[in-house]
């Protein structure tokens, strides 16, 4: 999971640790830089530097967390909103 922010990192990973108590998880931040479990949560500003692409591990799967924000209009006549 790849987030822009690290509360939107620390978030995603406690929740996934909520919802799947048994799956382990790894954080690659500023902080820690670790691959070495099942699922990673990951932070663009440090996954993008030049020393961290190299070392990448391969990956299965890529989310990208992303929050658009449309104004009231947008939302209402949205064919997605519900």
């Amino acid at each position: 999971m790849l987030a822009h922010r690290n509360e939107l990192n620390t978030q995603n990973n406690a929740k996934c640790r909520r919802v799947n108590p048994s799956v382990s998880t790894s954080v690659f931040d500023a902080h820690a830089k670790s691959w070495d479990d099942y699922g990673s949560f990951a932070m663009v500003r440090t996954l993008c530097r030049d020393s961290n692409l190299k070392n990448i591990s391969t990956l299965d799967l890529l989310v990208i967390n992303v929050l658009l924000i449309m104004s009231g209009i947008a939302i209402r006549t949205s064919p997605y909103s519900a």
